[in-house]
């Protein structure tokens, strides 16, 4: 996508939430390894998701009127919500309804317990872009989230140029 920056933020969470990155380019990207991530602890899934919809706003707060964005928000996680203590549950859902709304942005859940695609939904994240998967196969999850990005992406490269040559 030569017309398109891509950035991406990484938020790791268990008890902790750590914004990892933050606007980093996706060229630059290195893979998460056992030893830069390692799952522990208990899940504050509500102020990772909430703390990172925060972060992204600002991101977007400085960018300029021309720039049109999109923004893609995948949320991973290996259990159920048991530690937040800055977002609830409604204020999360309703942030994501409300982005939604927008059409600027998309969420997508992988979760690795049964009820995932319940948990998403509950979210209002469409069921469409939830899905389980087993810790032992986490790439053909991985696999799937890429392949939705793409066509995501393809799309919004679509909608710039036919605006683009509308206003021609």
């Amino acid at each position: 996508y030569p017309n398109q920056k891509i950035c991406v933020n990484l938020c790791l969470f268990n008890h902790l939430v750590e914004q990892t990155l933050k606007n980093v380019s996706a060229g630059i990207l290195q893979e998460l390894s056992f030893k830069s991530y390692r799952p522990e602890g208990m899940t504050a899934l509500y102020d990772a998701v909430g703390s990172s919809i925060r972060q992204v706003k600002k991101q977007i707060k400085m960018l300029t009127d021309e720039v049109k964005y999109k923004v893609y928000f995948v949320i991973l996680t290996d259990g159920h919500e048991n530690a937040s203590r800055q977002f609830r549950y409604e204020k999360i859902k309703k942030s994501i309804k409300k982005l939604e709304d927008t059409k600027k942005w998309e969420f997508s859940y992988l979760g690795s317990t049964l009820d995932a695609v319940e948990i998403a939904t509950s979210l209002n994240i469409k069921s469409s872009n939830a899905t389980y998967f087993r810790k032992d196969r986490i790439q053909e999850s991985f696999g799937g989230v890429s392949d939705k990005f793409s066509s995501w992406v393809d799309d919004f490269s679509t909608e710039i140029e036919e605006e683009e040559k509308e206003n021609k």
